[in-house]
């Protein structure tokens, strides 16, 4: 949505951050706002690019997957197994190599109840502060803090420690709000 926000959206909006209501979601539109710390112009992948390039390094055709695009990253672990396509991840996320943008640092300023985030790289993470749950056993630690020790940043399909780890993050997360 190009523009200012519409004055009701936007005192709505305001009012989920006072009520601890305000939850970010991130993609990898967000990881694309990176900078690259050797001054270029390039960028962090995007979800297709990503994909693509992990296919390509395993040679598995990424465009057959079109139906359901994480299927890409099952077919390399089944075929070539997790230590692969953990090594592929991080070859094509490479994110020592930027530095969170002018975005992420906006998005730091705001007090979010929790944020949500399919990205695997570490660029929120170190904008927030944040050590983010990963796996099941994040999930159950966190459950076992009190609610203000909590994490408050959840990574969907896992962290470059951890590639594409299949979690029960929806559960999982509806019961930390719950707690």
């Amino acid at each position: 949505m190009p523009g200012p926000l519409p004055g009701d959206l936007a005192r709505t909006l305001a009012q989920k951050l006072r009520d601890d209501q305000f939850v970010l979601f991130a993609g990898a539109g967000l990881s694309m706002q990176a900078k690259a710390r050797d001054g270029s112009d390039r960028r962090m992948p995007g979800w297709e690019e990503f994909l693509a390039a992990i296919g390509g390094r395993l040679g598995i055709d990424a465009s057959s997957f079109r139906m359901d695009q994480l299927n890409v990253l099952d077919a390399v672990q089944s075929r070539h197994g997790s230590p692969a396509l953990d090594a592929a991840v991080r070859q094509v996320l490479d994110d020592d190599a930027f530095e969170p943008g002018a975005t992420h640092a906006a998005l730091a300023g705001l007090r979010w109840s929790a944020g949500r985030t399919t990205n695997y790289d570490t660029l929120l993470d170190r904008c927030l502060k944040a050590t983010p749950a990963v796996n099941d056993a994040d999930f159950a630690a966190a459950l076992r803090q009190p609610r203000d020790k909590r994490t408050t940043l959840f990574k969907l399909h896992g962290s470059l420690r951890e590639p594409h780890k299949s979690l029960h993050a929806t559960t999982n997360c509806t019961r930390l709000q719950e707690a």
